[in-house]
């Protein structure tokens, strides 16, 4: 065997479909997080306002507070549980850490949290806050869905033929 036609078939018969695979997961990946959030925005913020709420009471937290007040504490802390997210179900972490990356969930419950002191934190009303702030908050253009893996993948494979036909001469 030629030694051009080895390195083809090498490129070929792993790397193209290996590609394709990859590209296809993280395109459907970003529709099915997109969907999700588009769909249940404002339960994903309710159960975020919730579950931080639940966090402004422990000790570490109140003590921050007491420091520096809510902006302060959020700063800091907030994005080290944005990132863990412990007290909550291992299935819906990474669902929930997905839109952590493409939204700023940080920085819209800030806005949500920043008029109230601790002690005026009710749940119920923060997490009504937050999902009516949802839909003014979060909107297409936050969560668009990028082409570019797919274009890069046809590119690699455009070229590759292309190499084939110049290396054949």
């Amino acid at each position: 065997m030629h030694w051009k036609t080895l390195v083809a078939g090498a490129l070929l018969v792993p790397g193209f479909p290996a590609a394709w695979l990859v590209a296809g997961k993280k395109r459907g990946l970003d529709a099915a997080v997109r969907h999700v959030v588009k769909t249940y925005k404002a339960g994903i913020l309710e159960l975020l306002a919730v579950k931080i709420i639940e966090r402004l009471r422990r000790a570490e937290w109140i003590e921050r507070y007491n420091q520096g007040g809510m902006r302060a504490t959020l700063n800091e802390l907030l994005p080290r549980y944005l990132v863990s997210l412990e007290d909550l179900p291992a299935p819906v972490r990474p669902l929930l850490r997905a839109v952590v990356r493409r939204v700023d969930v940080g920085g819209f419950l800030l806005k949500v949290f920043e008029e109230r002191t601790l002690a005026e934190l009710d749940p119920d009303e923060v997490a009504a806050g937050a999902a009516a702030r949802a839909n003014e908050f979060i909107d297409d253009k936050l969560l668009t869905v990028s082409w570019l893996p797919v274009w890069l993948v046809l590119g690699a494979n455009l070229l590759y033929v292309a190499g084939l036909f110049v290396a054949a001469r």
